[in-house]
């Protein structure tokens, strides 16, 4: 199963990436193929990196590789962009 984690992370220290890594690892052990957007960053780049240029990146990342799912981290209601 292909899963696509989302959750906050503008506004947040260090971007959230300690709850997104804890949670990608937990569901990958799990046996599941995760994607998150810090991980995007290294593999599809997109200059200048711009709030929107990113969000557009990963609402086409999403549309296009056939996700079986998203899960959500605690704070997402509140994210724009999650």
């Amino acid at each position: 199963m292909k899963i696509y984690l989302s959750g906050p992370m503008s506004g947040m220290p260090d971007d959230n990436r300690q709850a997104v890594e804890e949670a990608a690892a937990d569901l990958r052990f799990q046996g599941y193929e995760v994607v998150v957007p810090h991980e995007l960053d290294d593999s599809l780049p997109v200059e200048p990196k711009t709030w929107g240029r990113l969000l557009g990146r990963d609402v086409t990342v999403i549309a296009d590789e056939g996700f079986d799912c998203i899960v959500v981290l605690p704070g997402w209601g509140r994210s724009d962009g999650a």
